[in-house]
């Protein structure tokens, strides 16, 4: 499922040379943070004025992909003791 993004941010007055700079930084941030996120996105154009700046991202994804990931633990004759209890390996495994 996908949605659209709308962000609008009311500001002071802001400079007309300082508004085209503004609009990128907040459109490289936004996007790049999504990137990090691994949420998926389309088309974005900001849009603004000198009290306001707009960004607008079409198909923004609902949520991030699942992952999976395999973790391998210490080896089962290090993990339990004589006994079949857990060692502090196996416990400090299972901690992090």
């Amino acid at each position: 499922m996908k949605k659209e993004l709308l962000i609008e941010i009311g500001t002071e007055e802001i400079p007309a040379g300082y508004l085209k700079p503004a609009l990128f930084s907040m459109r490289d941030r936004i996007t790049s943070l999504l990137d990090d996120l691994k949420v998926s996105y389309g088309k974005s154009e900001t849009f603004g004025t000198p009290r306001r700046m707009t960004l607008y991202i079409e198909d923004v994804g609902f949520k991030q992909p699942d992952i999976e990931e395999e973790v391998i633990g210490p080896p089962k004759k290090v993990a339990f003791d004589d006994k079949g209890n857990y060692t502090k390996a196996a416990i400090g495994f299972a901690a992090a």
